[in-house]
């Protein structure tokens, strides 16, 4: 949904679903005398995010898009494996650890392809920590590719 505020200038209010996550190994032989101990970790984050891009065309088929995003958390899990004894522990949730809140900014390009179809660019930049550690300064970053139909 687009507001236009000027003839160039309009703001994209949405409400998006986001999976996320990362793959982090660790090799510890480096600290343990058994040669080939890896440790990995599966991320898996779920959010309910809401931008509120602001937009502008720069030709005709093309506009610049920016805002702030908030998401909510819905789900947090982790899969550890552990090479040394080939087992992994599946972990239901993790959220006492991570941020229910996360908060930064929008940036991309929105290109219109074909009546009303368009495709979407977008990288976001998360500001706060995922964990709440205070020796953990992660943070999300995402690149969305989307294709679109306007109605």
């Amino acid at each position: 949904m687009n507001i236009f505020l000027f003839k160039k200038f309009s703001v994209q209010p949405e409400i998006v679903y986001s999976e996320q996550g990362a793959i982090l190994n660790v090799d510890l032989s480096i600290v343990s005398s058994d040669p080939g101990f890896l440790f990995r970790n599966k991320l898996s984050y779920n959010y309910i995010q809401i931008p509120i891009n602001l937009k502008y065309q720069v030709l005709e088929r093309v506009s610049v898009v920016a805002g702030p995003q908030i998401g909510f958390l819905t789900s947090a899990k982790i899969k550890t494996f552990e090479s040394r004894i080939e087992e992994f522990n599946n972990r239901a949730s993790t959220d006492e650890n991570v941020n229910k809140v996360d908060y930064g900014l929008n940036l991309g390009f929105d290109v219109k392809i074909w009546r009303n179809f368009s495709m979407l660019i977008n990288q976001y930049l998360g500001f706060r920590p995922v964990f709440k550690s205070e020796f953990s300064e992660e943070k999300n970053r995402v690149t969305q590719v989307s294709l679109v139909y306007k109605f």
